[in-house]
């Protein structure tokens, strides 16, 4: 059956208090597990683990279709925590700009093809980083996925990668872009320094 998470916040107020008052670094959040039913026509709740507190966003890793590992892709401020469908979690790094504050995912997109998959990860000042497998059999992997940061392009709203190996960007104002897709091999430095071009500049 179809499986998919959420990003939840719990929130149990003092009943002692007459206006209990939401304290977002006090509450903790939960990364929780839903299973869609088809035969009894409803949603299962099927398991939670917490997660980091700035959790904001979630991508999904592809699976058993195309022969990829699967599982959810957590990421918070400057960190990517990535939950695997059987096994243990790992924390990942986020790239960060030289001087610059942590980076924080906006928007994602991701690809998928049998045997291989990648995603773009767009962190708020347009940053692209990519997330690769990092399988290797000889060697016991500490982290199963790489990120590294790939190149810059205008904040977008939204990002798809076609199948004809084009990024489009969704910006504001109906700013589209089209990039065509030559390479997902990043830069291994954990701080860069962003590739802009002058008619990216924002």
């Amino acid at each position: 059956s179809p499986l998919f998470a959420v990003i939840e916040r719990v929130f149990k107020p003092d009943k002692t208090e007459k206006e209990p008052v939401f304290d977002p670094s006090k509450e903790k959040k939960l990364l929780v597990y839903y299973e869609v039913s088809p035969s009894i026509r409803s949603i299962v709740r099927r398991g939670e683990t917490q997660i980091s507190s700035t959790s904001s966003h979630l991508v999904a890793i592809p699976g058993k279709l195309y022969d990829c590992p699967g599982g959810v892709l957590v990421c918070s401020c400057g960190t990517a925590q990535y939950f695997p469908k059987q096994g243990k979690s790992s924390l990942i790094p986020l790239p960060m700009r030289s001087g610059q504050d942590l980076s924080i995912i906006l928007t994602s997109a991701t690809f998928a093809t049998q045997g291989t998959w990648f995603a773009f990860l767009q962190n708020q000042y347009g940053d692209i980083l990519v997330a690769t497998s990092n399988e290797d059999e000889q060697t016991q992997i500490e982290n199963p996925i790489l990120i590294k940061y790939l190149d810059t392009v205008p904040l977008a709203k939204s990002m798809v990668i076609l199948r004809q190996g084009v990024l489009a960007v969704f910006g504001e104002n109906c700013e589209n872009r089209f990039y065509f897709i030559t390479s997902y091999e990043g830069s291994d430095d954990l701080e860069f320094a962003p590739k802009l071009n002058a008619e990216d500049e924002h």
